[in-house]
């Protein structure tokens, strides 16, 4: 089996339109290292059976377990995840998306390259190391025991990192004012873009006409809300920040020659918040997945390509020779 996630790993670095084509004796598609470590036969019969849960244990009921099918390998590989690195300062939260059009948990998400697909919610630190990995699984998962709806999805994914003085960056499909105090209270702050119906906001903020560079901002410590008009309004919440203006390294104007000028929140979130873009490029840039009709082996491959890329920026960290993106 080693020798099997070995050559699967070496489909990722090595790409070929199929799988026949990396044993093959052309020499258009001659690639002898496959061959000598496994006959094609043998690698196709273990790929066709690969299997992760004893189907005779089924679990029963409406509460089942959605993963059971490979909970086992998905909870060894996740947890692994946040046994070997802690993040630093700086985490970012965001979805990512395994392209799928399959039967099982297939989700639609405009704002991602692979629109549909697994969604999975992910916590990463700036280097683009993912912490936690949790798969959308429905509406059940975005609550915990005390913390319902997507507050509770953040607090989840935050365990363990929380009361240490970090500075969480997400998108405005998770701030609101609730979520921005219940982490101030445990001593973590919040950066990022706001939707501006959510509970507890000042209705005037939208109600103003602003020209470019504008900034009109409501402050009730220790949230900051402001809305900065670049091309288009820009909405933002942050603990960490107020509304005062910052120069962006090394960027001018090019109709005025002078520096260019941003709100200060909006430069740091930015900075980190590609983190998880930043993991997505670098595992898809040696995939290992294959085409298939199982769920379970398309999330299992992607965990694989995860650990990798998370296993080679612990190197780059380390010996600080190779620059990863």
């Amino acid at each position: 089996m080693k020798l099997f996630l070995g050559i699967a790993l070496m489909m990722g670095l090595v790409r070929k339109p199929r799988i026949e084509f990396y044993w093959t004796e052309t020499d258009l598609y001659l690639t002898p290292a496959f061959s000598k470590i496994m006959t094609r036969n043998r690698f196709s019969l273990l790929l066709k059976f690969l299997h992760f849960s004893d189907n005779a244990s089924k679990p029963e009921g409406d509460d089942r377990d959605r993963l059971y099918k490979i909970r086992e390998i998905y909870d060894l590989l996740t947890e692994s995840f946040q046994a070997a690195y802690e993040p630093g300062e700086h985490v970012v939260i965001d979805e990512g998306m395994i392209r799928w059009f399959g039967r099982g948990f297939r989700t639609y998400l405009p704002s991602k390259r692979a629109k549909y697909g697994m969604k999975a919610y992910k916590l990463c630190d700036e280097s683009g190391y993912t912490y936690k990995f949790q798969l959308y699984t429905g509406k059940s998962e975005l609550a915990d025991d005390q913390i319902q709806g997507l507050p509770g999805l953040v607090m989840n994914l935050m365990d363990g990192l929380l009361e240490r003085g970090r500075v969480l960056y997400m998108d405005n499909y998770y701030n609101s004012p609730t979520l921005a105090l219940m982490l101030h209270k445990r001593e973590t702050h919040v950066v990022g873009t706001l939707r501006m119906n959510r509970k507890g906001l000042p209705k005037d903020l939208t109600k103003q006409k602003l020209k470019r560079g504008d900034l009109v901002f409501r402050t009730c410590p220790p949230i900051t809300v402001f809305v900065w008009h670049d091309k288009r309004d820009v909405n933002f919440i942050t603990t960490l920040h107020d509304a005062s203006m910052a120069t962006v390294p090394g960027k001018v104007d090019r109709l005025t020659g002078q520096p260019v000028e941003k709100p200060a929140a909006v430069i740091e979130y930015n900075r980190y918040m590609g983190a998880v873009d930043t993991s997505d490029q670098m595992v898809l840039l040696n995939s290992s997945v294959r085409k298939t009709l199982k769920w379970t082996k398309k999330l299992f491959f992607h965990l694989l390509d995860l650990a990798a890329t998370n296993a080679y920026v612990l190197y780059a960290k380390n010996t600080k020779q190779i620059k990863h993106f």
